[in-house]
Formats: structure tokens, C-alpha cells, sequence
């Protein structure tokens, strides 16, 4: 990886330490879901992936994609990220004690199909690439 996108993600990293830290200790932790958490969490996973295909199509690696391991990883972290990240964020504002029931069970069956999909991409990526090498 190119050292100045492995700084911006260094730097990316410490700053998510530290705003993290300070949500810890300012919120009430263990009982809200943290809202810096899961921004800064989110940004810094898109920011990872977007940085490794950045990375992915300077080198020659992109020829050989179809067996590569992280590809399948990082698409399935970025779908799952993409779709879990808004239903986190809004799940402070609804809850099963204001009449949101509706909302509750839609973010249990979306979060069912998400890790579903993201398993079933973990084994399919395994089986593709294991082809490869036998």
C-alpha cells in the first residue's frame, strides 16, 4: 500500500480510538447504543475497503480476482456495513417500549439476511479460492 493512504488510515484509526474513549466515558455506555461508535466505526471500515481497492487497481493483483480471498471479504464487509450502519443508528430512537414493534422486527430480519449473506459469501469465497489451489 501506497505510506501516504497507510498514514491516512493510521491517522484514521487513532482518531477513532480516541473518539471512542471519550464516548465511553461522556455517555452512557452500556445501556444507548454510542453513536460516534458506530459513525466512526462505519467511516473507518468504508475508508479500509475504498483504500484496499484504491490499492487493488494500481497493482497487477486485479488480474487475478476471481481467486482472491479479500475481494469476496471486502465486498461482503461493505454490504454489510453499507446496510447494518443506518438500522444501528436509528435503533436509539425506536424500541419495543414506545410502540415500535414494526421497526424492531424489521431490523431483526434485516440483520438475519445481512449475516446470512455475509456467511454465505465467507463460504462461497472459501470454496472458490480452495479450488484454485488443488
Amino acid at each position: 500500500m501506497n505510506p501516504k493512504l497507510r498514514k491516512v488510515l493510521i491517522y484514521s484509526t487513532v482518531v477513532f480510538i480516541a473518539a471512542t474513549t471519550v464516548d465511553f466515558f461522556r455517555s452512557d455506555f452500556f445501556n444507548v447504543t454510542p453513536r460516534v461508535l458506530i459513525i466512526f466505526g462505519s467511516l473507518l471500515i468504508l475508508l479500509s475497503i475504498l483504500l484496499y481497492y484504491y490499492s487493488l487497481l494500481s497493482s497487477q493483483e486485479i488480474l487475478n480476482i476471481r481467486y482472491n480471498l479479500r475481494i469476496y471479504f471486502s465486498v461482503a464487509i461493505l454490504v454489510h456495513t453499507l446496510c447494518f450502519s443506518p438500522l444501528d443508528f436509528l435503533s436509539n430512537y425506536f424500541n419495543t417500549t414506545t410502540g415500535n414493534e414494526l421497526f424492531v422486527a424489521f431490523r431483526a430480519q434485516v440483520i438475519f439476511i445481512l449475516n446470512i449473506l455475509l456467511y454465505l459469501t465467507y463460504t462461497i469465497a472459501f470454496l472458490v479460492c480452495s479450488r484454485k489451489r488443488n
